[in-house]
């Protein structure tokens, strides 16, 4: 085995395949000469794949140091963004590094406001949470920490592992006692964490909990159950208190029945009940969890009796969001007939059936399993995105119309609003007056959507009804169920903002602010950022908002991210307003107050985009940068970068400032772009090779910039190209060369010279054992040299 690998890890060009099969040799023969000779390549790649694999190596082979410690920790918040290696990282801190040092490391990291700050922060907190839980210092802090109105302790804790939380409220008494604190102040994120405290003062909570809350109760309901059991007396009177009170979907707590009805043909028959209750629960009724439950009690025969029942259901096109093809094959999980063969044969056919359950059930069948490996092969979500815009523009083609009928459903949000729009919008739609007003209910209740997706429901409905105009409908429809505050979370609540949900509301932005009035809830309040920050890339110079807008954009509290500027960008073009927005997300002063002018860090790459394409040899822009540079005696790099990139480089102003900066760390786009203004083309190619040794550490977008700025330097100094030909035939290290090749082409194209040299260095690597890596910075990430090479000779 251990050959067959090394030969695949030599024959791949893919360099995370590599890797990959790199780990497996050096864990499974770390004595062998084959790792050791791993060892000595991966000594040479700078990248942190390499730098984890080589501290492993070292660990597997009793080699430990401080060095290595700090390299892993540092590693440690890295493989937060690579899930792909964080286990390694795990696994070598547990296995060979934990000790006091690292344990005092992640303290002062955590609780005192201090230590190293490269040390990721909820790296740190994992460490102590998953190691140290036993640990009698860590314990102590820990109390401390819980009687802060915000525990770090406790800092996103819906993400930590049940778990670690499970063992360190062992421990101790005291931590109990403030962690169940903690989960009865917030309990909107901390249902998933009821189940862990069996106290009477957490039985009143849950109780009082079951019955307020609405499409939720299960959660405190389950706890209450698995912690004291459905026949404690107080316990067996809420569930009676259910089953009798009006308007309690009693499908939300199904999956609970085998722990309610001991009797398994009782349970099955009240189940069975449920599922036969078509009207029971409307647009919410969980049929998953009568699903759970059924699985729990039935036997063969029950099962097949529940999966007719269930059959009857589909056909008739329940209107639950509950409800679909999957769960009837997992009612035929225990036995597979034909009738389910044809179910699951039909679902792979749709954009999103559910591959996973499918090639679970049906492992043993040839044509499932053929059909599953075809549909594991479909287009990324980008390519699938793309596609979705373009039937919208032919959305009155009949076939063009059926796809997007079919994508409504899909799990990307930016292809399900678009596909929903785009087939709501079609003069082919279907005109019935039953048809419309079944479409019209079924988006009003999705709406008032609940579960892991609400959010993207929520947003995907209030499109389509604007698409069929009717938001009076929806109006009457939240004030009848008293649920305004979904208004609230619809503009006020977003992780990443959904770019065909803010295009189309700016695009009918009059029609829905005379139904809502939204802009007097939004202008002016601790929202409006929020709100501007989300539809202003999507605003036109005849927008209604546009007035507002600008007059936002003149707040002294302004955020200028990128979002605002790319509007800005488009409202107020070549404005000087534009140009103190741009200086202000570059973190520029222009008084001498002591208030900082940005609330993020000084990063704007959009800034200097901006400044470059709109404020070009502008005199009043580059006055206006030195009236205001008195103001700024730090950070002083950025009023360079913004005046370089308005083209100006050698005025006075700017040679005392270049005179200030020169022992100073400086931006690396600032850095860059000094390029430029070094003389002599071998202090050049000096500078631009310190310039990629950075770029390994920064943003992927940093390594676009500095492309950017390479080639503008290789395009307007012919002498610079001949020096950095004469350089890669020179260079004896071949990972430059190739480094520098690849950056040439990417500038020049395959011209004949630069083609030749790519040939004589691919069969050159062909011919190593391993083929070298490097950091790539054309597309910022790190490759082989056969896979870059390849790539550049012939992507054509």
């Amino acid at each position: 085995m251990k050959v067959d690998l090394v030969r695949k890890a030599k024959s791949t060009i893919c360099y995370n395949t590599r890797m990959a099969l790199f780990e497996v040799i050096i864990r499974g023969w770390p004595a062998s000469s084959e790792s050791k000779s791993i060892f000595n390549y991966l000594k040479l790649i700078d990248s942190p794949e390499a730098k984890l694999l080589c501290i492993f190596y070292e660990a597997k082979n009793n080699r430990t140091s401080e060095v290595n410690r700090d390299k892993l920790l540092e590693l440690g918040g890295i493989s937060r963004y690579n899930y792909s290696w964080s286990s390694l990282v795990n696994e070598c801190i547990e296995s060979f590094y934990l000790n006091d040092d690292i344990k005092q490391e992640c303290i002062n990291r955590v609780f005192n406001y201090g230590g190293d700050l490269d040390l990721d922060l909820d790296f740190a907190i994992h460490i102590l949470m998953t190691y140290y839980y036993t640990d009698k210092q860590v314990l102590e802090i820990i109390v401390e920490d819980l009687k802060n109105d915000h525990p770090k302790t406790l800092t996103g804790m819906y993400r930590r592992n049940i778990r670690n939380i499970a063992k360190i409220i062992e421990q101790s008494p005291k931590i109990c006692e403030a962690v169940e604190e903690y989960v009865l102040k917030k309990p909107i994120v901390n249902y998933q964490y009821y189940q862990l405290f069996k106290t009477e003062r957490m039985k009143v909570h849950l109780i009082q909990e079951t019955l307020k809350l609405d499409n939720f109760y299960f959660w405190p309901l389950q706890a209450l159950i698995q912690n004291w059991g459905a026949e404690d007396k107080e316990v067996k009177e809420l569930i009676g208190e259910l089953f009798q009170k009006n308007g309690v979907d009693l499908s939300i707590m199904a999956h609970l029945y085998p722990d309610i009805f001991s009797n398994k043909k009782v349970c099955f028959d009240k189940l069975l009940e449920l599922l036969s209750a078509e009207s029971e629960g409307g647009s919410r009724k969980r049929y998953d969890f009568i699903v759970r439950g059924i699985l729990k009690v039935a036997d063969e025969k029950q099962i097949q009796i529940a999966t007719n029942i269930f059959q009857k259901i589909l056909e008739k096109k329940s209107d639950s969001r509950f409800i679909n093809s999957d769960l009837i094959l997992l009612l035929g999980s225990s036995k597979v007939t034909p009738n389910l063969k044809k179910i699951a044969l039909e679902l792979l056919q749709k954009r999103d059936g559910n591959i996973g359950l499918i090639a679970s059930i049906f492992r043993n069948d040839h044509d499932v399993r053929n059909k599953v490996v075809e549909k594991l092969d479909i287009l990324p979500a980008t390519f699938r995105n793309e596609i979705t815009k373009r039937l919208v523009q032919i959305n009155t083609n009949k076939d063009a119309l059926d796809i997007l009928v079919g994508f409504s459903e899909e799990i990307d949000s930016n292809i399900r609003i678009t596909s929903t729009i785009g087939s709501l919008t079609s003069p082919l739609m279907s005109t019935s007056e039953e048809a419309n007003a079944k479409l019209i209910t079924d988006l009003l209740e999705a709406f008032l959507a609940t579960g892991p997706d609400h959010e993207i429901a929520t947003k995907n409905a209030f499109c389509g009804l604007i698409a069929l105009k009717q938001l009076d409908k929806l109006k009457s429809y939240i004030e009848e169920k008293q649920k305004e505050k979904y208004l609230e979370f619809l503009l006020h609540r977003t992780f990443k903002p959904v770019e065909p949900f803010w295009a189309y509301l700016a695009s009918h932005w009059d029609y829905v602010n005379c139904t809502f009035s939204f802009e007097d809830n939004i202008v002016g309040s601790e929202n409006e950022g929020l709100f501007f920050t989300n539809i202003g890339p999507h605003l036109t110079g005849d927008s209604s908002l546009k007035e507002k807008f600008i007059k936002y954009l003149n707040s002294p509290d302004i955020d200028p991210n990128d979002r605002i500027l790319i509007a800005a960008s488009k409202m107020i073009p070549r404005d000087h307003l534009l140009l103190k927005l741009c200086l202000k997300a570059l973190g520029i002063r222009f008084d001498d107050s002591d208030k900082v002018t940005s609330q993020y860090n000084w990063n704007s790459l959009l800034a200097l985009y901006i400044l470059e394409q709109q404020f070009r040899d502008s005199e009043a822009a580059i006055n206006f940068l030195e009236s205001i540079s008195k103001y700024n005696t730090t950070h002083l790099d950025y009023i360079l970068i913004a005046a370089y990139s308005i083209g100006f480089r050698n005025l006075p102003f700017l040679q005392k400032i270049k005179v200030k900066t020169k022992s100073q760390k400086i931006w690396m786009p600032t850095f860059f772009q000094e390029i430029s203004s070094t003389k002599g083309n071998e202090n050049k190619i000096e500078k631009i090779n310190l310039c990629i040794s950075h770029l390994p550490i920064a943003p992927t977008q940093y390594s676009k910039y500095f492309c950017k700025v390479f080639s503008e330097e290789i395009n307007n100094t012919e002498s610079l190209y001949k020096s950095l030909l004469k350089n890669i035939k020179n260079e004896k290290n071949n990972v430059k060369k190739v480094q520098f090749l690849i950056l040439l082409i990417g500038v020049k194209g395959l011209s004949k010279t630069l083609k030749d040299l790519a040939n004589d260095l691919y069969k050159e690597q062909m011919r190593k054992r391993y083929c070298d890596s490097f950091f790539d910075a054309t597309t910022g990430e790190y490759k082989t040299t056969l896979a870059a090479l390849t790539n550049a000779l012939y992507k054509d």
